[in-house]
């Protein structure tokens, strides 16, 4: 029987590579969970200097060697080589802290400043501490408490779901205010108990949350627009009483009204039902009623050119019917977008347009109009080793690709949709994770000692599961030169990923021999792109089955 026999030294690299890569993932994990206790740890230190002092600290240095014996807790252990930068002047530090003296940006206030402002707002539930050293940001609320969220914390579902605990803030009590009134346009009398309800709210480039208020007996509520400086506020104004209608308004800054007066029409109810793909009722979704803005003519004639305005968001009962109480008479023209957790969301529409998704205006004026619903996306599969078999409680990690879309605009998300989740397979190497909006999902696999695998998702409903086989990893060398055959020293060596899915992840660069090597590379086809300064870029697709060293050319930018 013949038997290949590996050559010493080859056995010993090989496992040291797969030894190297079990402490790399072990090492971003307990550098995690180090990071935590750190922060926990500098949030303990900055209450008691506030005890001991009546105020927070300028900066986080300031709590060296009082209240924390150096200053080694404020280096996470993925930059512990970190050097004095705008977070801290007087000691390197990691961590971001939210309320420091140092100028945001330059519009002449401090991040101390805005951020107790923002306060007044949020409450407790602002971050106080942020780490972005790992794939989410982890946060120390000022209540002390910890949660994970995207890097805008306001939109998240882990910050609301903690602003609902401990409670809002008690809203602006300084600033300007705008007088507001609320009267019926046939008798101008006063309407008591009207809900005035303030959205997409914004304050120096910051978000503040919704909030509703309900006027007096006269009609009049005070509206807080926060204090003029800096002058960078705007929000949309919706006034909602049953029986009556007025347009949503957005106050803009250099427009902020310091009285307004809300003059309400006779209106209409309507309402319906929304089912799920069985017919069964779907309690708890939301249904947002919109109508084409007051006075606009859309662009070229186009009724999708035109821009609509939401009048209210209503939540479905038991039953699944929902009802809004606050239409124009008279509509002719509206827009419905339904959204539920376990349901792909739906838009439907009353007016000219017919087939899926109209909506009869006489069975709305019912309160019998229908909204089926289709199941959520399931994003699933199976993560296979190299011998076929499933890969048991392995890391799988789907992220939304948020960087362009084809007309090079940024690519948003709806509040609630995280850009990044964390699974673990199951026993049968199966994960499995309901997706509701479209998206391009990228589904990334880096399991211990074997190769990192990725594959490009589009979420629709319907989704197919898909197969992950992950690859044994594989040394991949060679030299990069010129086109006179001189070795180039310091080209970077990116991996790009395979032709159904894209990575961006450097993995080497040339020495003084223009040579490299990359010992962890996937045993399948890759792609590589070798960039110098001074040269343009090369891309090279390396099949599964090359061996010998890589020979690349890069042409000089100045011939």
């Amino acid at each position: 029987m013949n038997r290949t026999v590996l050559p010493v030294g080859l056995l010993c690299s090989a496992l040291a590579l797969l030894l190297s890569l079990s402490v790399f993932a072990a090492d971003r994990e307990a550098g995690k969970d180090t990071d935590k206790e750190q922060l926990q740890q500098v949030w303990t230190a900055i209450m008691a200097y506030k005890k001991a002092y009546g105020h927070l600290p300028d900066y986080l240095s300031n709590l060296v060697p009082e209240f924390l014996p150096n200053g080694s807790v404020l280096l996470s252990p993925l930059e512990a080589k970190k050097k004095r930068d705008a977070n801290d002047p007087n000691l390197p530090t990691s961590y971001s802290y939210e309320f420091s003296v140092r100028p945001f940006g330059n519009r002449g206030r401090t991040f101390r400043e805005l951020k107790e402002d923002q306060m007044k707002e949020f409450g407790a539930v602002i971050p106080i501490l942020r780490c972005f050293a790992h794939g989410r940001v982890m946060n120390i609320a000022y209540s002390g408490d910890y949660y994970e969220s995207d890097l805008f914390w306001e939109r998240s579902t882990e910050a609301k779901e903690l602003g609902k605990k401990l409670g809002m803030g008690p809203g602006f009590d300084d600033g300007d205010f705008a007088e507001v009134q609320v009267v019926d346009d046939q008798t101008g009398q006063g309407i008591a108990g009207a809900e005035v309800q303030l959205t997409r709210r914004q304050y120096h480039f910051l978000a503040l949350p919704d909030r509703t208020l309900k006027t007096d007996a006269d009609g009049k509520v005070r509206v807080p627009l926060g204090p003029a400086q800096p002058p960078s506020r705007r929000l949309t104004v919706s006034i909602l009483k049953a029986g009556y209608f007025a347009p949503p308004e957005t106050w803009l800054e250099g427009a902020l009204p310091a009285q307004k007066t809300f003059r309400l029409s006779p209106a209409s109810t309507i309402g319906g039902v929304v089912k799920d793909h069985a017919g069964a009722p779907v309690p708890g979704a939301v249904v947002t009623v919109s109508m084409p803005a007051p006075e606009e003519t859309p662009a070229g004639g186009d009724p999708q050119a035109q821009r609509m305005v939401r009048l209210q968001a209503c939540a479905t009962d038991e039953t699944g019917r929902w009802r809004c109480v606050s239409v124009p008479k008279d509509f002719l023209a509206l827009k419905f977008g339904v959204q539920h957790q376990t349901a792909w969301p739906a838009m439907f529409q009353c007016g000219d347009a017919s087939g899926p998704g109209a909506i009869d205006r006489e069975a709305l004026l019912a309160e019998s109009a229908e909204f089926p619903l289709e199941p959520a996306a399931a994003v699933a599969g199976v993560v296979l080793g190299p011998d076929g078999s499933p890969l048991v409680g392995e890391d799988v990690t789907i992220t939304v690709r948020t960087s362009r879309d084809e007309e090079s605009r940024p690519v948003s998300l709806p509040p609630g949709i995280p850009k990044t989740t964390h699974l673990k397979t199951d026993a049968a190497g199966l994960f499995s994770m309901p997706w509701r909006v479209p998206a391009e999902l990228m589904v990334r696999v880096a399991p211990r000692n074997l190769s990192v695998a990725v594959r490009a998702v589009t979420a629709a409903p319907g989704l197919e599961p898909i197969q992950i086989r992950v690859t044994t990893p594989r040394r991949i060398t060679g030299q990069v030169h010129d086109s006179d055959g001189k070795a180039i020293r310091g080209v970077k060596v990116t991996f790009i990923g395979w032709v159904e899915a894209s990575v961006k992840e450097q993995v080497a660069t040339t020495d003084a021999n223009g040579e490299f090597a990359w010992d962890a590379a996937p045993g399948d086809q890759i792609g590589l792109v070798f960039s110098g300064a001074g040269f343009s870029p090369s891309t090279e697709w390396v099949a599964a089955d090359k061996k010998e060293p890589l020979q690349v050319e890069l042409r000089s930018l100045n011939p």
